[in-house]
């Protein structure tokens, strides 16, 4: 038996020991070829050093050179890092990349209502090749005629010469169904997309070969499915698109790899970045009609939802501690030229620039369409301008559907990816009303509250949507050719226009537009129909008054207008559609009358079983208001980012615009005891001048904090909003009173934050927001000590404590943000 395996294991012509020996040959021909290969590069590169003294050059050049290559690599390296964990958590060995990279877990982790998506991910997989194919076809057939009608001649001629999407499908890390707040009709699905490819794409512009390999991209993409019919496919339409910005990552093959440099790629991915947000990133929609019923305009274009379309108005106030990211010539630390950059959705806005501060005032005004509050964010960048490429000073993200729940915010949020930087922020949302009445009270209000006249005419009012369908019979300005229009719609100073429809009389467009009103009763819709052959002839123009519009049913107007300077038959199909920006405002909204300025009363006292503590209580008619009746939902897959905090403090200059019922609901509560979930009481001890804890201490005040956990960012967040109604520590009645924290058990320097200091205040108002960087499993079992504490010189011997409180976070659902008194 034993004769038999060894014939079986070994073949008839050879020879166990021939097998070794064939081995061994083959591995001394690797190591020899390795070192020849090392033998070659070191030759070259003495040879190099050699040819360099030869010629007498400098070692400035090689100083220089080594300079680049050490940039280079270090770029480089960051990219392998980056490619090679994507494509681990793209692929199946998703449990190694996970214990590799705990703090970047998957959404479904973190939160119940994010399922796992293994069986989509399964038949991603399967149809993977046939979607090459069908990408393929695609670029040939459709994207290479747009990019070569988009191209200057000087790059023509431009061809795809290969196509390959390579063997990593996409990876859908997370989805969310939503079944609350949508209509019964339709179904909202959040998918969060990880696409770390292989992919080669070869092309040739202009006889020069050139090329984009392992493409990454990540992001989160919604699909939204209406409407829901009752007959096959149940499914009339399918939209897709982007909420925010996705994460878009690619090297360059062939000549334009030379542009493969830190500097200068930034440039290029910036590029194919607004491009992409053209076609897929709101307010930009792909839509797949599967019934010929359904009109693919109205999948793209839909009317605004109540609760759903908005105006997000923002004001950049000021930053502080930024980074100092200039440098002397003659040593020293320099002070940086910041200004910010915002993204909501694909539109994209950014301040005025202050030159050489850390401590910058913009006073900024910006305001944004926000097609879908729910997942999108106000992206903020703040950067340096230098000559050549900006520096980045940090970043943060503000939820919308939070400042949409509050109504409107005001405070300071921490930047990201860097040690040190805050930025004053103010925000309002918007809702869009179709009744008409509104405008007189938004107008007063816009009146009455603007800083000066200049604000006032930026301020918008109103919102208009112009749908530009179709145009027919437009004149030939030659009779033997056809135009090629396109149409030119502006309100005021503002313009926009259609892409251009080559060669025909009776062009269908099918593009919508949006414009921000500050005035409809005396601002007129303006619409040129222009030729782009040469010299750009008028074809027709059309004039609508906006106020007509408010007099239309539900302020909506759909039908053909003539064409003015044109033939009798040539007309253009619109429809447009004006919604009153709104947010119902209480009388005195903006007087911060609920809080006092003296301390209240001492209340009773109700001792603890064995415990040196007192409960938290309200002083007799000086009770602060409820808290915030928000509550944070559950996120969709890459929407757990910096939710603002709720803020109380109004002022009549906050946004120029008015306040939400919000603040009218907390002033008329501000007589009531403050709402306490069972479990959630923060209580306070007390502690004497010479340390020891007391029980007959009058009540000491209170202090709100809202405390959440971050889990795209890894981040543990606690804001500390306010003190009311604080011990007088000091002779003249008063207190300098600031806040520290620790992330208790570790009561060091790392974990220790503290807020600035409010001079001669009993009730201060801090508004700071400070981080830990913990993961969300070790968070619960974490204690907050906050310490709320009187600034005093080095001889005084005012009190210095003046009351402390523990939050439990095992108690807390750390996934929503939690605020108390």
């Amino acid at each position: 038996m034993e004769s038999d395996n060894d014939a079986n294991d070994t073949s008839p012509n050879q020879g166990p020991d021939q097998n070794v020996s064939g081995a061994q040959t083959e591995t001394q021909g690797v190591q020899l070829m390795s070192l020849m290969m090392k033998y070659f590069k070191t030759a070259g590169f003495l040879l190099s050093v050699w040819t360099l003294g030869y010629f007498r050059f400098s070692s400035s050049w090689i100083l220089l050179a080594l300079f680049f290559y050490i940039g280079n690599e270090e770029f480089r390296k960051g990219k392998d890092a980056k490619r090679s964990f994507s494509r681990d958590a793209a692929s199946r060995t998703e449990q190694r990349a996970i214990l590799a990279r705990v703090d970047e877990l998957p959404a479904w982790v973190y939160f119940p209502d994010v399922e796992r998506a293994e069986w989509l991910n399964k038949m991603l997989r399967q149809m993977w090749p046939f979607i090459g194919e069908y990408f393929r076809d695609m670029l040939m057939t459709s994207v290479l005629p747009s990019v070569e009608a988009s191209l200057p001649k000087m790059l023509l001629p431009f061809k795809f010469n290969e196509t390959d999407l390579g063997d990593i499908p996409p990876r859908i890390g997370g989805m969310k169904v939503y079944i609350e707040n949508v209509k019964r009709n339709e179904i909202y699905m959040d998918m969060e997309l990880f696409y770390a490819s292989d992919c080669n794409i070869k092309m040739t512009v202009r006889g020069v070969q050139m090329g984009i390999k392992d493409l990454m991209l990540h992001g989160t993409m919604r699909v939204v499915m209406k409407p829901l019919v009752n007959k096959l496919p149940i499914i009339g339409g399918y939209t897709v698109f982007f909420l925010n910005q996705p994460e878009i990552d690619f090297d360059l093959t062939g000549v334009s790899n030379i542009l493969d440099f830190p500097g200068l790629s930034k440039t290029l991915r910036t590029v194919i970045q607004d491009q992409i947000a053209q076609y897929m990133v709101l307010p930009n929609r792909m839509c797949f009609p599967m019934l010929d019923e359904v009109s693919a305009a109205l999948l793209l274009h839909p009317m605004p939802q109540v609760g759903g379309k908005g105006v997000i108005r923002v004001n950049i106030v000021a930053g502080r501690d930024l980074k100092y990211a200039d440098v002397k010539l003659l040593g020293g630390r320099g002070k940086s030229d910041p200004y910010c950059k915002l993204l909501v959705g694909a539109q994209k806005f950014k301040t005025k620039v202050i030159q050489n501060s850390v401590a910058p005032h913009w006073d900024d005004l910006l305001q944004a369409v926000v097609d879908q509050k729910l997942g999108q964010y106000i992206e903020i960048e703040v950067m340096d301008e230098d000559p050549g490429e900006d520096d980045a000073l940090g970043n943060t993200s503000i939820d919308i559907e939070e400042i949409a729940k509050q109504g409107s915010i005001d405070s300071w949020f921490p930047l990201d990816n860097v040690n040190t930087g805050l930025i004053h922020v103010k925000a309002r949302w918007f809702h869009l009303s179709k009744n008409p009445d509104d405008l007189e009270r938004t107008l007063y209000l816009c009146v009455t509250q603007s800083l000066s006249e200049t604000v006032e005419e930026h301020l918008a009012n109103a919102l208009l949507f112009v749908t530009v369908d179709s145009a027919t019979a437009l004149k030939r300005l030659k009779k033997m050719v056809e135009p090629s229009a396109y149409a030119l719609v502006s309100v005021g100073n503002k313009e926009q226009k259609t892409a251009t429809k080559p060669k025909t009389t009776n062009p269908t467009w099918e593009e919508h537009l949006q414009f921000l009103i500050h005035n409809p009763t005396v601002q007129d819709l303006e619409v040129n129909v222009v030729d782009s052959g040469k010299g750009s002839m008028k074809l027709g123009s059309v004039t609508v008054h906006l106020k007509d519009l408010l007099r239309a049913k539900d302020m909506t107007v759909n039908r053909p207008f003539q064409l003015r300077g044109a033939d009798p038959q040539s007309k253009i199909q619109m429809q447009l559609c004006l919604r009153i920006l709104t947010s119902f405002k209480p009388e005195n909204w903006s007087q911060d009358t609920v809080f006092p300025q003296q301390p209240p009363a001492a209340p009773k006292e109700e001792e603890e079983d064995d415990e040196e503590e007192e409960e938290i209580k309200g002083g007799a008619g000086t009770t602060p208001p409820t808290k915030p009746k928000h509550k944070a939902g559950s996120r969709d897959p890459s929407s757990e980012r910096s939710s603002p905090p709720a803020s109380d403090k109004k002022k009549d200059n906050d946004v120029g615009t008015e306040s939400t019922g919000q603040q009218h609901d907390r002033s008329r509560s501000s007589t009531a005891t403050p709402e306490r979930p069972a479990g959630q009481e923060l209580r306070q001890r007390t502690v004497g001048k010479q340390g020891q804890v007391s029980e007959s201490e009058p009540d000491l005040g209170r202090i709100q904090v809202t405390v959440r956990y971050s889990a795209q960012r890894s981040r543990l967040v606690a804001v500390v909003h306010k003190c009311v109604g604080l011990l007088a520590c000091d002779s003249d009645d008063m207190s300098d009173p600031y806040v520290r924290l620790y992330l208790l058990p570790d009561r060091s320097s790392s974990t220790k934050k503290k807020t600035q200091i409010v001079r001669n205040n009993l009730s201060p108002v801090f508004d700071e927001t400070f981080e830990w960087p913990v993961s969300a499993a070790e968070a619960t079992t974490r204690t907050i000590e906050i310490g709320v504490k009187n600034a005093v010189g080095v001889f005084s011997k005012s009190r210095t404590h003046i009351g402390q409180v523990y939050i439990d976070l095992s108690s807390l659902d750390l996934s929503k943000a939690t605020t108390e008194w």
